[in-house]
């Protein structure tokens, strides 16, 4: 039986990767994009969490914090690295308003994010499957 050769081997492993790519990006449209249900709620549930951790609690005095998520518009999926050192992933840019009301032992205070004409949530699935952001500008 005849041997192959190493040029018709390396031409067989050139294909193969070559394929594995194609079809590597083929799936790189990954997931829908969220809805705006799985925007606010990710909104909700992050600046909930930042305003009423244990740290904001005991230096700041943070008593309580309510999030409101409005004007949400989801982009079309955007290539962008958005872990350091990792490479450029799917993401989803989305534009929203959010208001968060804190109760301080010294009193409310309000904040706003997303409001500015550049200001972008970028939304991706994390390792665990679930939406999560990263803000910036497009």
């Amino acid at each position: 039986m005849r041997q192959p050769s190493l040029g018709s081997a390396l031409r067989y492993v050139v294909f193969g990767l070559i394929f594995a790519v194609l079809a590597g990006c083929a799936g790189s449209k990954g997931a829908a994009p969220p809805t705006p249900g799985e925007v606010q709620a990710t909104l909700v549930k992050y600046y909930t969490e930042q305003y009423t951790s244990e740290h904001e609690k005991a230096i700041w005095g943070a008593q309580s914090a309510s999030v409101s998520v409005s004007d949400i518009k989801v982009g079309d999926a955007y290539m962008k690295q958005v872990l350091s050192g990792a490479m450029a992933q799917n993401t989803y840019p989305v534009k929203a308003k959010v208001g968060s009301d804190v109760q301080y032992k010294s009193g409310p205070k309000h904040y706003d994010f997303g409001g500015k004409s550049d200001e972008v949530f970028f939304f991706y699935k994390d390792a665990f499957g679930e939406w999560t952001f990263k803000t910036g500008s497009m």
